[in-house]
């Protein structure tokens, strides 16, 4: 069985390694809702619509000039909470707890949840002395119940 969250952070490093002496930062966005064109980083350089005429985003624009874009890619999930499951953990979101969007009508139900024995990217990265950060938010309800 493939371990996904070691993979994952073998490549990052991997792909990397040539292009800097020392420890590679990487950035990840997830961005909720977007579309294919809805900012002004081209998807697909060879495509003139995969990026936004009318929505400027120049500090995305200097992530992608400045590092790696990865642009073809699928979501495990159409909602928000599963698709940042499975980022964070390498998983399918059924797989770690998280299949849907968290509930509030159900507190004492764990479903929505991230399990305990879910592991995540950033406590993969800390031996190699990654420091990690996670800006946004988990969802409106896991605000006040989750352990992330």
């Amino acid at each position: 069985m493939i371990n996904t969250p070691r993979t994952l952070c073998a490549i990052f490093l991997a792909a990397s390694l040539p292009l800097a002496a020392k420890q590679p930062n990487f950035v990840v966005v997830l961005g909720e809702g977007h579309g294919w064109s809805s900012t002004s980083v081209p998807m697909d350089d060879a495509v003139p619509g995969s990026k936004s005429d009318v929505v400027r985003t120049p500090n995305l624009e200097k992530l992608a000039v400045a590092g790696m874009r990865f642009a073809n890619f699928y979501a495990p999930s159409p909602r928000c909470t599963p698709s940042r499951a499975a980022l964070l953990t390498g998983c399918y979101p059924d797989r770690v707890g998280v299949p849907g969007v968290i509930r509030e009508e159900t507190p004492s139900d764990s479903w929505g949840y991230l399990t305990a024995r879910a592991t995540l990217l950033p406590q993969l990265l800390r031996p190699a002395g990654y420091h990690s950060a996670i800006i946004g938010t988990w969802h409106e309800a896991s605000t006040r119940n989750s352990h992330l």
